[in-house]
Parts: structure tokens; C-alpha cells; sequence
């Protein structure tokens, strides 16, 4: 029984001093840097880019190696201090400089720019030119000041041929189609756009948007100046989300039809401040039995706005095959002599949205 314990005992001593040997022998090796470069990046990839950058102070090897990060986050709310001169608007410009100039990646994988602080146009477009002519996947912007996009900034966010999500989130942001006849992005698959006041080409009156693979539309008071018709080839749009309110209209500019060239489409929803902004028109309604349409119309005018009254009608018209529908806000009296619709009933009809 002793002999037993102390073979126990000894057991233990040589275990103990073997794992003493290996933590001596593992002493001062850094196990992050035997990971594989491409890995490394890919980690360094999901801090914070200020967070990234900050590991060049860590040695000699790390001096450059946040420069293969392929997720920017450039956000000058991080770089606020009331201590700073100007609130640390400096010291954030020169960040993004050293960030857009230094990053290797040759795929940027999703770059983000929130600006708070008011910066010069100039310097704000020349940065969101230089990451469109990179092979982005993923774009997000958020402004909260005017910011019209200079004419080759508009020209290199038409002609990103690697964009597969793209959120604009201004507060006003004037964007000039220059060729709006044809408009394509081959990859996208979300677009999230607001406060965006696109200016259409006189001669062409028309814009026309080739996006194959999207699958989600959603617009937030955004204008199409110039615009009798906007046409959207989207076979496989699954959601389409407008929201617009009474101040981001424009009653004086011509009316303008939005056309989607749509055959999977499972949600519409309209939500508007007493008026319905466009003539919406569903090319494919007959392909949308499975859908759902969701119109909210509420503040209603005094005077009831018959211009309204017959695009709400219309867009029950290109809807008439949906699965479910809902109508919220005010009320309408649809009147027409000649037409028929299967949801309406008789040709004059009221329509309460509550």
C-alpha cells in the first residue's frame, strides 16, 4: 500500500517537471505568429480598424501586416474628443488617408464610412471615389450633411463591376446619371438607398437598372428628378421596401413611373406622408399570386389629392394577384368609368385604409 502511494507520488513529480520543461521550452514564443500570414488577416480583419491599425506598435512584424485586412471601418465618432482641436476631425482625416493609401488587400471585402462632423465635399467625395475603384464587395455610407457626389465619383459608383451590397444612408446626397439609358450591376444583391436625389439626363427622361441577382430594394425619400419613367430588370427580387415622406416630394417635377421587371417577388410596402409618390407598375403580376402588398398612407391632405386616388388604384391594379393585402392611413374614393378591378368591386368605389 506505501509502495503504491509512492509510486503515486513520483508519478506526479514527472509530470510536473515534464509540463515545467515544455512551458520553458514554449517561453517567449508568440503562437499568433506561427499562424499562416492570410490567417492572420483575416483576424485582424474583424477589429475595429482603428483597433487593427494599432497593432503596428506591437514589433517589427507587425508593422504592416494590418494592411492586409480586407474589412475597413472608417467612423469619426471613434476619433471625437472635446480635448482635441476640432474634435479630433484631424486626426481622423489623416486616418482614413493612411488607411485608403496603405491597405494591400486587393478585394476589400466591405468598407464602411460613417461621417458625423462636417467635412469639405471635395475631400469626402475624393474618399469615396478611392474606394469605389477598389474591388469592393460591400459599401456602406452614412452622412449627416448635403453631400452631392462629384461627376467622377457618380461615374465610378455606376462602373463598380464587384458591388454586392451597396447602403447609401444620407441626408441628402444629389447623384447625376449621366448615361441613365442603361444602368448595370451584375452582382448586387442588396440596395439600400436614402436621401439620394437622383438627376436624370433630360435627353433620356428615362433610367434604366439591369440588376440580375438583387433581392432586396429598399429606398428611403429618394427623388428621381428628370425621370418619366424608372425601370428596374430584377428577376430575382424577393422584397421592395419605399418609404417616402411629404417634404422629400417634388410636386412640380413630371410624374414618374417606377417599373419592376419582377417575377419572384414576395413583399411590396409602401409607406408615405398623405401622398403615393409614383406610379408603381408590376410587369410581372401575374408571377406574384404568393406575394403580400402593404400600403401605408397616413397625414392626408385637407383636400384629397386625386393624382393619389388614381395611383393608389393603379397600384391595386398591378397587385391584383397578390396573397394578402393591407391598407393603412386614410381614405380614398377610387372613381373610374372604364376599368374594373377584382379588389375594388364596382368601378366606383371607396377605399378606407385604416
Amino acid at each position: 500500500m506505501l509502495e503504491s502511494s509512492g509510486s503515486s507520488v513520483t508519478g506526479s513529480s514527472v509530470r510536473k517537471r515534464n509540463l515545467v520543461k515544455r512551458q520553458k521550452k514554449n517561453e517567449g514564443v508568440d503562437m499568433i505568429n506561427m499562424l499562416p500570414e492570410p490567417l492572420i488577416s483575416r483576424i485582424l480583419s474583424f477589429l475595429p480598424t482603428k483597433d487593427a491599425v494599432r497593432t503596428c506598435v506591437s514589433s517589427k512584424k507587425w508593422l504592416f501586416r494590418w494592411t492586409f485586412i480586407t474589412k475597413l471601418d472608417l467612423d469619426d465618432t471613434v476619433f471625437y474628443s472635446p480635448k482635441r482641436k476640432n474634435g479630433g476631425k484631424m486626426f481622423f482625416m489623416n486616418f482614413v488617408y493612411r488607411a485608403l493609401l496603405l491597405t494591400q488587400s486587393k478585394i476589400l471585402e466591405s468598407v464602411s464610412l460613417t461621417v458625423v462632423n462636417k467635412y469639405d465635399v471635395s475631400l469626402l467625395n475624393t474618399w469615396v471615389s478611392n474606394i469605389l475603384i477598389r474591388d469592393v464587395r460591400s459599401l456602406r455610407i452614412d452622412t449627416s450633411f448635403e453631400m452631392p457626389l462629384t461627376s467622377f465619383a457618380s461615374h465610378s459608383l455606376f462602373n463598380s463591376k464587384f458591388l454586392e451590397e451597396l447602403v447609401l444612408n444620407m441626408k441628402s446626397c444629389a447623384i447625376r446619371v449621366y448615361d441613365s439609358d442603361f444602368v448595370h450591376f451584375g452582382l448586387l444583391r442588396i440596395l439600400k438607398l436614402s436621401g439620394i436625389l437622383f438627376t436624370v439626363d433630360p435627353s433620356y427622361r428615362t433610367m434604366n437598372l439591369s440588376l440580375p441577382v438583387l433581392k432586396v430594394f429598399e429606398t428611403t425619400n429618394c427623388t428621381w428628378l428628370n425621370a418619366k419613367c424608372v425601370t428596374l430588370n430584377v428577376p430575382l427580387l424577393e422584397s421592395v421596401i419605399i418609404v417616402q415622406n411629404a417634404k422629400s416630394m417634388s410636386y412640380d417635377t413630371p410624374k414618374c413611373s417606377m417599373c419592376f421587371f419582377a417575377s419572384n417577388l414576395i413583399e411590396f410596402s409602401y409607406c408615405g406622408d398623405g401622398y403615393i409618390s409614383h406610379y408603381f407598375k408590376l410587369l410581372q403580376s401575374l408571377l406574384t399570386h404568393n406575394a403580400s402588398l402593404n400600403v401605408t398612407v397616413s397625414q392626408c391632405p385637407i383636400n384629397r389629392d386625386p393624382e393619389t386616388e388614381f395611383r393608389a388604384f393603379v397600384l391595386l391594379q398591378e397587385f391584383s394577384q397578390v396573397k394578402y393585402l393591407k391598407f393603412e392611413g386614410c381614405e380614398v374614393s377610387i372613381l373610374s368609368k372604364n376599368v374594373h378591378h377584382p379588389l375594388l368591386g364596382t368601378p366606383h368605389h371607396k377605399l378606407n385604409m385604416h
